[in-house]
């Protein structure tokens, strides 16, 4: 004779399941803006690296961002073919989860959807300015500035003021020999 569930049996099973769903439940919802806070964090270092290797000698590089594969990405210029190709050393940052509001190259806006940003070997880096919206709800901004007398990028309040403090020279100020 073939046994069923009881219905003590079928409430308890309810009962584990609605427990396990209320603990999961929360974390999904929250996984968005986790990931959207991740994606900026991942620009925001593929940046400062280019920054320290733009210091160095080496191939003129290029900031190559595609909105449609949401990626920022890194091109190098080969010097005996003369055109940009990927960087083999750097991968690309995802976008995923976030939306290119504005990109600002030293003030000067840039298309949201898709560019190429040279870095110059033989003038100053320009700065430059993006700023991010989740795609997520609610929806979180995330700004993100690269000045031209720094290596590293910041991850900046949306509200926050374009600059950060230059370097001083101590030297030039006529500093060199007293203790800081």
């Amino acid at each position: 004779m073939p046994r069923a569930f009881t219905l003590l049996e079928l409430v308890v099973v309810m009962i584990l399941l609605g427990i396990t769903a209320g603990l999961v439940a929360p974390r999904l919802g929250s996984l968005a803006p986790r990931r959207a806070e991740a994606a900026a964090r991942d620009v925001r270092t593929l940046l400062s690296v280019v920054g320290h290797r733009d210091s160095v000698p080496g191939p003129a590089l290029a900031l190559r961002f595609d909105a449609a594969s949401s990626t920022l990405a890194v091109d190098r210029l080969d010097p005996q073919a003369k055109d940009w190709r990927p960087d083999p050393l750097l991968p690309p940052a995802s976008t995923q989860g976030l939306k290119l509001t504005q990109a600002l190259a030293d003030g000067v806006p840039l298309d949201t959807t898709s560019f190429r940003l040279e870095l110059p070997r033989s003038a100053p880096r320009p700065t430059l300015e993006l700023t991010f919206e989740s795609a997520s709800t609610p929806v979180t901004t995330h700004r993100i500035l690269w000045l031209s007398s720094s290596a590293e990028a910041q991850l900046a309040a949306p509200s926050s003021p374009t600059t950060f403090p230059a370097p001083i020279d101590l030297d030039a100020a006529g500093l060199g020999e007293v203790a800081w």
